[in-house]
């Protein structure tokens, strides 16, 4: 299995990317974060992976400039989870990782995701909840789970 580590912000998205959990190879790459942001991000991964299936994606709650990608990437099918930041900061002093950069913070989201196993969106409610003021279409959900 594969792990993806994406620190989002309104301008930017750090990608980290674990092959083969915490001893294997990592790739790192920065996009814009904008309408085609999921189409390069599974661009970038197809190159490594055969599969989005193959590959778990984490990133931190960040207002709404995760819910875009995060739909997106659900909608191709990829394997999603939104962690609490707050959690996901205290994973990383946990780890004695005390560094705060938008790179380190990619990979401990995908660290976090190998080791921790963060659950999933569900499916169904995904599509059946709204969130007010989203730019998704409506009768999608984001759902927030705990790192």
């Amino acid at each position: 299995m594969h792990y993806v580590g994406i620190d989002v912000s309104k301008n930017k998205l750090d990608i980290c990317l674990l092959y083969d959990g915490v001893k294997g190879k990592r790739k790192t790459k920065s996009l814009l974060n904008n309408e085609h942001s999921a189409c390069m991000l599974i661009a970038w991964l197809a190159k490594y992976i055969p599969a989005l299936q193959q590959v778990n994606i984490v990133m931190e709650a960040t207002g709404v400039y995760h819910e875009r990608l995060a739909y997106s990437l659900h909608q191709a099918g990829g394997r999603i989870a939104i962690a609490n930041p707050l959690r996901v900061r205290d994973f990383a002093k946990g780890m004695g990782i005390l560094t705060k950069t938008d790179k380190v913070d990619a990979y401990i989201l995908a660290l976090l995701q190998c080791l921790k196993t963060t659950r999933c969106l569900a499916t169904s409610s995904y599509r059946n909840s709204r969130i007010e003021g989203s730019p998704m279409p409506s009768g999608c959900v984001i759902r927030r789970y705990p790192a």
